[in-house]
């Protein structure tokens, strides 16, 4: 199974993405095990509404994203 654990948009503008103004990255970490964690499909959520928020607050700027997972095996 694959969770989402982190989220980068590097912002620029221009043409050149390589000429980026910042890396900006969120990172959702695991709470204390006792109280279970967050589902991926909320995980997923939450990291799609802060990129929606970044850009949103830098409307003039281009902002790809990349949202990067880690595979959670259960034995």
């Amino acid at each position: 199974m694959s969770t989402p654990v982190s989220a980068e948009l590097r912002p620029y503008s221009g043409s050149d993405p390589d000429k980026y103004k910042a890396a900006i990255t969120v990172v959702i970490e695991q709470g204390q095990p006792i109280y279970g964690d967050l589902s991926p499909a909320e995980r997923q959520a939450v990291l799609e509404a802060a990129i929606a928020a970044i850009r949103a607050a830098l409307p003039d700027l281009q902002a790809p994203a990349t949202i990067t997972t880690q595979d959670v095996t259960t034995a």
